[in-house]
């Protein structure tokens, strides 16, 4: 009797899920297709603005001396964030040589360098340290107006850069973060490579106080054009020197004060030295203006604004 209720029971929901089933199934002439839509975001369209103002003891690039003499520098950087984990940026950055220690050399007060430049960067995985990698790849195009019309190979470059970095080290409360990366660097007009092996570091003493540190070490294939002017046959000529090796440690300090949450101030400082016997010797030729000893240093405040 309980197995003959049981199957009456048992066949009387099967049915009753079959009707509910058929009331539920449209016809297939009035079944739908659902097609995904996608939210576009206008204010990705809206990029970051980054402009960066200096004033410096000297124009340094990568631990040599390009002018022993104060100039100002200024930097323009629009940047978008594509995906959360994505971005392209484009920017340019001005040297201005204020004092127009070059002035034999070229136009007075004219712009002394002018870099174009664009980039894209993705970054790998999730979360501090090894967790994550980010890969940067940007162009640069120099111009230095001064240097136009003379007998020289380096007014204008083109740089192709990779720099690969991890997430950063935290320690101390998140207040401390050093950051190691590596950096690719290959002129292809004028043939030059570097490698760059690098860690940078920061700290936060407090919320609107912070001080940051970086140490580079400069492996490259040197074409040091010395800015030494001599007058040869009525021309410009310059003596280079040409060595693939260790060039040049940087190491660099800044101090960063937050006036507000967009605007920050603070002074800045670096020291290089020469590594490589042969270079040290070219740092130190009478000849050459702007680069005296294997050991230089400048220092210089700066205004960055962010919107």
């Amino acid at each position: 009797m309980k197995k003959m209720l049981f199957g009456i029971a048992a066949a009387a929901l099967v049915g009753a899920t079959g009707l509910m089933a058929e009331e539920a199934a449209p016809a297939a002439s009035e079944q739908k297709v659902l097609i995904p839509t996608i939210e576009f975001n206008a204010d990705a369209l809206i990029p970051d603005v980054n402009i960066n103002l200096q004033y410096a003891s000297a124009y340094m690039s990568d631990g040599k001396i390009l002018n022993p003499e104060s100039m100002l520098f200024g930097d323009l950087t629009l940047s978008w964030n594509v995906t959360a984990t994505s971005g392209i940026y484009a920017g340019i950055w001005v040297a201005n040589d204020w004092n127009d220690y070059n002035e034999d050399c070229g136009v007075q007060y004219e712009p002394e360098e002018i870099d174009y430049y664009v980039g894209a960067w993705y970054t790998l995985g999730d979360g501090d340290g090894f967790n994550s990698v980010t890969f940067d790849l940007s162009y640069t195009y120099w111009d230095m107006p001064k240097r136009t019309g003379w007998n020289y190979p380096g007014n204008t470059k083109m740089k192709l850069t990779l720099d690969i970095k991890s997430g950063e080290f935290k320690c101390c409360d998140s207040k401390l973060s050093v950051t190691p990366g590596i950096k690719f660097n290959n002129d292809f007009e004028n043939d030059e490579w570097q490698i760059v092996p690098y860690v940078k570091g920061g700290f936060a003493v407090t919320e609107k106080l912070g001080v940051n540190s970086s140490l580079e070490l400069f492996w490259e294939n040197a074409k040091w054009f010395m800015g030494a002017c001599n007058h040869m046959n009525d021309d410009w000529r310059f003596t280079d020197a040409d060595k693939n090796g260790l060039a040049t440690l940087v190491w660099s300090v800044d101090v960063n004060f937050a006036i507000t949450d967009n605007v920050s101030f603070g002074p800045f400082g670096k020291l290089a030295w020469c590594l490589d016997h042969d270079y040290r010797e070219t740092w130190k030729w009478d000849g050459n203006p702007n680069m005296k000893s294997g050991c230089n240093t400048l220092w210089g405040v700066q205004l960055n604004v962010k919107f």
